[in-house]
């Protein structure tokens, strides 16, 4: 039996589903990823330019965090996070590899829903294969942070919200403790 020390228990972020935390990362990720877009994107720097890359890529990625729950759904029965961390399970009685196999799977779909829309609104500035190099390198930039920041609480590197109720979303065989 593998026994980690530290204090903080696996995140479970289906707890957060009724909080408005999920949509003040969602407000941080867009803005973040509209940002980094922006920065991808533009040779020439200009307000109006600016504007209609940040306002598309916003859109973009509302619609792809609505969608991709929904998505989940579908795959693993609704039970998303915002990053995939390999060492918290589904809750419920679904397989670990399920859950795992989803990731790429939800990945993917985001990038294709956020290129689709950013291609919509931009295509008359930018080829198509700039817009879908953006939509994969924001969202992989983005997620890559993301994991660091969620291990980060994890390990109480970073404070996070205390958990309470059930510890029901580790690892069988993995003990939480000082």
């Amino acid at each position: 039996m593998l026994k980690c020390v530290f204090t903080k228990t696996a995140i479970n972020f289906n707890n957060y589903v009724g909080t408005p935390y999920p949509y003040f990362i969602l407000i941080l990720v867009a803005l973040f990823e509209s940002f980094l877009a922006y920065k991808f994107l533009s040779k020439a720097s200009s307000q109006k330019l600016f504007r209609q890359i940040v306002l598309t890529y916003l859109i973009a990625n509302v619609v792809s965090f609505f969608s991709e729950y929904y998505l989940s759904i579908f795959l693993n029965g609704g039970h998303r996070t915002l990053v995939w961390i390999p060492w918290v399970k589904i809750i419920g009685q679904f397989q670990i590899s399920l859950y795992l196999i989803s990731f790429p799977i939800i990945f993917l779909f985001t990038v294709l829903s956020e290129f689709i829309i950013a291609f919509v609104f931009l295509k008359k500035k930018f080829k198509w294969t700039e817009i879908l190099k953006t939509a994969f390198k924001t969202n992989l930039i983005s997620t890559l942070l993301l994991i660091i920041i969620f291990n980060c609480i994890l390990f109480n590197i970073l404070k996070g919200q205390e958990e309470s109720g059930i510890i029901d979303d580790i690892i069988e065989g993995v003990q939480f403790g000082h």
